[in-house]
């Protein structure tokens, strides 16, 4: 077993990247904890699927998520949601 740490960061419904670096190889399937600091539990994520992957960071793929899994992602990215700038309207996720 195979164990490491990173920061989380452009989380979506359907992914994210992860500022750290991976033993793993690119294609292969890994269970994942996210913390995502809402005060529960950290969310376990199994079947994840590794996408892509730099010397410094790596970004994956999550496995069709449960009714509870998505709502609570989507909480979390909507608490964290913010605008870039008034006049440019596109949307930046900020997860601290």
């Amino acid at each position: 077993i195979v164990t490491g740490e990173g920061a989380l960061k452009d989380l979506s419904k359907t992914g994210c990247k992860i500022l750290g670096v991976t033993t793993s190889s690119l294609g292969s399937h890994l269970t994942l904890l996210l913390d995502l600091e809402d005060g529960q539990a950290p969310l376990r994520l199994t079947d994840v699927l590794i996408s892509w992957i730099d010397k410094d960071s790596f970004a994956v793929k999550f496995p069709k998520l449960s009714q509870e899994e998505r709502k609570r992602l989507q909480d979390v990215i909507l608490k964290n949601i913010s605008l870039s700038s008034i006049n440019d309207q596109r949307t930046a996720f900020r997860i601290v």
